[in-house]
């Protein structure tokens, strides 16, 4: 074949890629390589050949070795010293960084480069709108989607036999109707047959997009890595099975539509793309870092599904710890930038940062488990240091906090426990925020203090842990909690012990009525008190000598449970009487 035709057929397989969304093979970069650089004479155009350069770059974001990053630098360059011959090649050139900062969950490096990005398109400013929308500048992103709307109906007018100007108008119109679908006073209409009557209508591409991710998920469910066999104890494992599928896999055919459309995953509160996105990060056969950027996405909270499945222990347990390192400091960034542009916002811009935080806590929370115990008790204080501040002083929160505080704390070894004492006793306690939304409230518990060394902030902690204390309450709950390790431990001084006896008992104590204290009665033998065995047979009076109705307490059934399996103290929560939320210490 002639060097002309042979460039002018690679040029058609690279634009062939382009609109199927196929990832190149690696003999196909190599070649494509060759034709690429507008400085070399070609029988292609110099549009042309940056159109192969771009097509390159775009493929480097699903591969992950030296040779795809070469290539990125490598078409990089090409066309940045190359925009006069095709000036959109500098939009095209930021959106691409900043989808690689959006997947990487770079959202400082996002946010400077879709500043970038010129709105001369009515297509530049849905994709830039899309950028806006992970940010959660939505009401920018909003009125991009209305001006591209707009622009795109006129040119309709102007043009009604205009195909191209048709498929980009119901891209538009379709995000146009998503955020408005739950305005207050907007009417929900149907979508136009129009775009169904000339092969445009964005519904087939999504349509399409879920049956691939439905099959691809039956087929994986079908083709378990270890497969029962009948013989007892028999089994085939099909870990090491290749199968040969030539079909771009749904999360790249997802993403290269939704960046070539514009279309968020979610914005103000609808869902566009979120469920199939969801379902795609599911599935195997993609990088890593492409399906745990992808469950991040789609989540709209810390107990959305595609969490608990993505980042299970078990795909946590798997993964290299280079990955678990990369993916840390990536959420520790990204945790840090919510938590900056919460502060101040209101509507519903506070109400995504929220979102985010939520489920980037709760994943740090879960990648912490495989952490060194040093990065783990980073994190623990990292965690101490949130409850402090005013943004996550916020009921949506709670959870993800308390998951980050547990997890990390159980992976130091309990020898080490007593290095983070002081940051677990600085933790606020609930009745110290001052809020009555905080029932879930983390209350950090650490039962093995160590020895007791002189320190005037552990002192001065510990008195104020004291002073919450009140007589016949069942907020004492939550400093007894903290108090009553230290206790077993004998880490208390005396002076602490008979400050605790006086708030609990008084200083006139009747051990005939046992206080209210938010713990089991039977724990209460484990507090400080001048008469012991008195206490003790008040216990066992209220516990073994309960007659009639009082046997059908649920509560003073969860007692005697509890009493006949006493290793360590527990805290029932009253507020629900059907099943009761209990605390382990």
């Amino acid at each position: 074949m002639k060097k002309e035709s042979r460039t002018k057929l690679l040029y058609e397989i690279a634009w062939n890629h382009s609109i199927t969304y196929e990832t190149l093979a690696p003999w196909l970069i190599k070649e494509l390589l060759t034709i690429c650089n507008p400085k070399k004479t070609s029988v292609l155009s110099k549009k042309q050949q940056l159109e192969v350069a771009l097509v390159l770059l775009k493929n480097t974001r699903w591969q992950d070795n030296p040779e795809s990053l070469t290539t990125a630098n490598l078409t990089t360059e090409i066309l940045e010293q190359n925009t006069h011959h095709w000036p959109e090649i500098t939009n095209e050139l930021l959106f691409h960084q900043a989808i690689i900062a959006r997947n990487q969950l770079d959202y400082p490096t996002l946010e400077t480069l879709s500043k970038k990005i010129t709105e001369n398109d009515p297509m530049w400013k849905l994709r830039k709108s899309s950028l806006l929308t992970e940010l959660g500048q939505l009401d920018i992103a909003e009125q991009l989607i209305i001006e591209a709307y707009k622009k795109l109906l006129g040119q309709h007018r102007s043009d009604r036999n205009s195909i191209h100007i048709l498929s980009r108008l119901s891209w538009s119109h379709w995000l146009y109707r998503g955020i408005n679908a739950l305005k207050p006073g907007e009417t929900y209409e149907a979508f136009p047959s129009t775009y169904n009557d000339f092969k445009c209508s964005p519904w087939d591409h999504i349509e399409h997009l879920q049956t691939k991710v439905s099959k691809a998920i039956e087929k994986e469910r079908k083709q378990p890595e270890i497969e029962l066999l009948f013989e007892p104890g028999a089994y085939r494992d099909n870990s090491n099975t290749v199968t040969i599928d030539n079909s771009t896999h749904p999360a790249i055919l997802l993403e290269s539509i939704s960046c070539l459309a514009g279309m968020p995953l979610r914005c103000s509160h609808v869902n566009f793309l979120a469920d199939t996105a969801a379902r795609a990060a599911t599935l195997g056969e993609i990088e890593n870092s492409c399906r745990f950027s992808l469950a991040i996405r789609s989540a709209h909270s810390d107990s959305s599904d595609v969490l608990k499945s993505t980042f299970s222990r078990i795909q946590i347990a798997c993964l290299p710890q280079n990955e678990i390192d990369i993916f840390l400091g990536r959420c520790l960034e990204a945790v840090d930038y919510w938590n900056s542009k919460f502060v101040g916002e209101r509507g519903q811009n506070s109400d995504y940062s929220i979102s985010r935080l939520q489920v980037l806590v709760e994943v740090l929370a879960r990648l912490s488990i495989r952490t060194t115990p040093e990065k783990a008790k980073s994190l623990f204080r990292l965690a101490v240091k949130f409850g402090k501040g005013s943004t996550f002083n916020h009921r949506w929160l709670n959870d993800p906090l308390k998951h980050l505080m547990e997890y990390s704390l159980a992976s130091i070894p309990d020898s080490h426990h007593h290095e983070i004492l002081l940051d677990a006793l600085s933790f606020p306690l609930e009745n110290e925020i001052n809020s009555n939304t905080h029932r879930k409230w983390p209350n950090p518990i650490i039962k093995y203090p160590g020895n007791r060394v002189e320190n005037t902030s552990l002192d001065r902690r510990l008195d104020e842990i004291i002073d919450q204390l009140v007589p016949n309450s069942p907020e004492n709950v939550h400093s007894l909690l903290r108090l009553i390790p230290l206790l077993e431990n004998g880490f208390l001084t005396d002076k602490e012990k008979l400050k605790i006896t006086e708030k609990i008992w008084g200083t006139a104590p009747d051990y005939q009525v046992l206080p209210e204290a938010g713990i089991f009665m039977c724990a209460l033998l484990k507090l400080p008190t001048q008469e012991t065995n008195i206490l003790r047979d008040r216990v066992r009076k209220y516990l073994f000598e309960a007659k009639d109705q009082a046997l059908f307490n649920q509560l003073m059934l969860q007692d005697i449970v509890y009493a006949a399996n006493s290793e360590t103290v527990r805290a029932v929560s009253y507020t629900h009487l059907t099943l009761p939320t209990i605390y382990s210490v």
